[in-house]
């Protein structure tokens, strides 16, 4: 979503008049940078594209196989579907299924929340991308040799607190069958929404958008206009490297997440008819800690000697 689209729910395309060039990756979503030659793609806002992987060995007729729908994870900061470990060439050859992986907003383009008062940014964009995908999925996986009625939902860190809520939220329960998650779910619930609006406040006054009354803490009009027309490398840049866990948090914004997660799970008000495999990922932190390591400093943790010469 582009423009005025800007931290706005994603909106299905109706009709593309020229065939489409699918064989080519897409471009990431916006980002931060963490390192200079690694997970570093190619971004763009025009980002909500998926990849889907097919056998080419054909089903007898009229048998659909099993579709695997992959979230990435990230911390809803970081991370595509376009990374090549992510390619899911091997999983749908050796699993005899088709995967589908999918990029979906971050960062404040995907987690901005402007308040109830404005039709500014209203949360959650990053799940309603996932939901329009999953539901596209729905619509047309068939055309790839995929079973509609055969979906699993799954993904890792900030991939699997994304299937939690999808399991969850009545916008998506009903989409898919199975789900696995890897090493999270949305259970947090750190933040109020009053309080969110807060910190995304703070955080937006850097960006040149902030309000000339310095004891505001609401956004106007004027501001959300502002944080739509601002490239992107302001916004980011205001934004730093690294989110609160408040402002990572999903937002229960009454539609996509009605209630408080753990108040649904203990109601039953949850996606119950479905098989379910949990697990964690073992030194799931390693791959990343290098980059938020200032390596001069990285002796710091290596064992110390126990006696020291003259």
């Amino acid at each position: 979503p582009v423009n005025e689209l800007r931290f706005q729910k994603p909106q299905p395309i109706q009709h593309i008049p020229d065939p489409y060039d699918a064989t080519q990756w897409p471009k990431a979503c916006i980002h931060q940078k963490l390192h200079e030659n690694y997970l570093n793609p190619e971004m763009s806002e025009d980002c909500l594209y998926l990849n889907i992987w097919s056998p080419s060995e054909p089903k007898p007729t009229g048998a659909l196989k099993p579709v695997m729908f992959w979230i990435h994870g990230g911390a809803m900061q970081f991370g595509s579907s376009v990374e090549k470990w992510y390619s899911g060439q091997a999983l749908a050859a050796m699993g005899d299924v088709v995967v589908v992986t999918i990029n979906y907003r971050l960062n404040i383009f995907g987690m901005l929340y402007t308040g109830v008062k404005h039709t500014g940014a209203s949360g959650n964009m990053g799940l309603w991308d996932q939901a329009l995908a999953l539901q596209w999925v729905v619509d047309n996986i068939s055309s790839f040799g995929g079973d509609p009625h055969n979906i699993t939902v799954f993904g890792q860190s900030a991939g699997s607190m994304s299937t939690s809520v999808h399991i969850l939220s009545p916008i998506t329960r009903h989409l898919f069958q199975r789900a696995i998650m890897m090493s999270g779910a949305a259970t947090n619930n750190v933040c109020t929404p009053q309080t969110l609006e807060r910190e995304w406040y703070k955080r937006v006054v850097n960006t040149g958008c902030g309000d000339s009354d310095p004891n505001s803490q609401e956004f106007t009009p004027h501001m959300i206009e502002c944080l739509q027309k601002a490239p992107v490398a302001q916004l980011l840049k205001a934004v730093g490297p690294q989110l609160t866990a408040c402002e990572l948090d999903f937002l229960v914004d009454g539609q996509f997440i009605p209630k408080n997660p753990i108040e649904m799970l203990k109601s039953g008000d949850y996606r119950q008819d479905l098989d379910l495999l949990i697990g964690t990922v073992a030194n799931e932190g390693t791959m990343v800690m290098a980059f938020y390591m200032d390596p001069v400093k990285f002796n710091r943790f290596k064992p110390q000697p126990i006696t020291y010469g003259e």
